[in-house]
């Protein structure tokens, strides 16, 4: 079975007739005139739909808008081997997600008794009973249905419930961090900071990698994006590896000529966009730090913060810009004992426990209902494909 839903071509009236006539309609929106006769004027003026299966016209949808809010006149048919099971509920909810292409929000129709199920399975709200011509048996039903999406349902409780009820879903494991750098230069500052930091961070009970970026060539967006990992260098691999392997990362990079370095910014371009529709870096808790040769400055955090919010990541308020580099570290690459060091450790503190209160509810945190609503739930579009409109009334 190959469904196909389309527009109507002109010189397609007749046939519409023939089948409507044939099928008997499920559901109708009150009009005058003949009321099974769909004219070439229709075809031209209204928001009509074609179902078929394999050329055979099965279903059928016609709607004369008014102002983008209801249908002020419209008729549904389904062919009746169609009706029954699965297949017919498909089609009708189908039927809602073009009513909304459409700009359409809310309609009110009839509905032949036999077929009330069809219609309740998508939502729609009996609101009486009325005398039908257009319904054999002379009794149709009333129906309102909203097109508007409705809200996702949240509580209080619920959802705190859902972050800090049950016990099992604590994650008691040691927390993954890792340290990222942007710089190449030999006895980098960047890199003894991110060295320090992971020590640090090793002392509250994490586990860390240092990732080291010297041979990260540059982006070439061409493999960047593409889900063959064939043709990616071994270092990329290694970095996306690696990011995947992290609960939560540290960003450190020194600021040149105002802003991140291209070092930093290079590594994360090699990062994946989309990974089964979510970036791959999606949800990692981030802190970020710079290194400044001279006075102290924010530019460069400031840009990685915009970074983070791009990649989707938790980055944390607190953040660290160590001024003079050059006085910073002892010999053995430890951090000198100043308010500079002490804002570091305060970083890595907020990190750590942000990351074991948000580790173990990611998933649920990072939900987007507009992402997970594309398709609502009540409409799937197992076989179908649609045809433009305009190259169907045009042709």
């Amino acid at each position: 079975m190959q469904l196909t839903f389309r527009d109507a071509c002109r010189g397609e009236a007749q046939l519409i007739t023939e089948f409507i006539k044939n099928a008997q309609p499920v559901g109708a929106i009150e009009t005058t005139g003949a009321f099974f006769i769909v004219t070439e004027q229709n075809i031209k003026d209204w928001c009509i739909t074609i179902v078929e299966d394999k050329g055979k016209i099965i279903g059928f949808m016609g709607l004369e808008r008014v102002e983008q809010v209801e249908a002020a006149a419209g008729l549904f048919a389904l062919d009746k081997s169609y009706r029954d099971g699965d297949l017919g509920i498909q089609l009708i909810k189908d039927i809602k997600g073009k009513l909304r292409e459409y700009g359409v929000r809310h309609i009110t129709f009839q509905s032949a008794p036999d077929t009330l199920e069809l219609f309740k399975n998508i939502g729609a709200e009996v609101i009486g009973e009325i005398d039908s011509a257009y319904m054999l048996g002379g009794k149709a039903l009333l129906l309102r249905l909203n097109l508007v999406k409705a809200l996702p349902q949240h509580s209080v409780e619920q959802t705190l419930d859902k972050l800090f009820c049950c016990e099992e879903n604590i994650v008691r494991t040691k927390p993954k961090v890792l340290f990222l750098y942007g710089s190449l230069r030999e006895g980098s500052y960047s890199r003894m900071l991110a060295d320090e930091a992971a020590r640090i961070m090793e002392t509250f009970g994490a586990e860390t990698k240092v990732f080291h970026p010297h041979d990260i060539p540059i982006v070439n967006t061409g493999l960047t994006q593409s889900k063959d990992e064939s043709a990616l260098p071994k270092s990329v691999i290694e970095l996306r590896d690696a990011v995947s392997w992290s609960d939560a990362m540290v960003w450190i990079s020194p600021e040149i000529h105002g802003g991140i370095s291209a070092t930093f910014k290079n590594m994360i371009d090699w990062l994946p966009l989309n990974t089964d529709a979510k970036r791959s870096s999606q949800g990692k808790i981030v802190a970020l730090m710079q290194i400044s040769g001279g006075s102290q400055s924010f530019n460069a955090v400031n840009q990685m913060r915009v970074l983070g919010r791009w990649m989707r990541c938790y980055t944390i308020p607190n953040q660290s810009s160590l001024p003079t580099a050059y006085n910073q570290f002892h010999k053995d690459g430890t951090l000198v004992d100043s308010f500079y060091r002490d804002r570091v450790i305060d970083v890595l503190e907020e990190l750590f426990r942000f990351t074991l209160l948000l580790r173990g509810n990611i998933h649920y945190l990072v939900q987007r209902w507009s992402e997970e609503s594309q398709i609502d739930s009540d409409e799937p579009r197992p076989l179908i494909t649609f045809q433009s409109a305009v190259k169907s009334l045009t042709s």
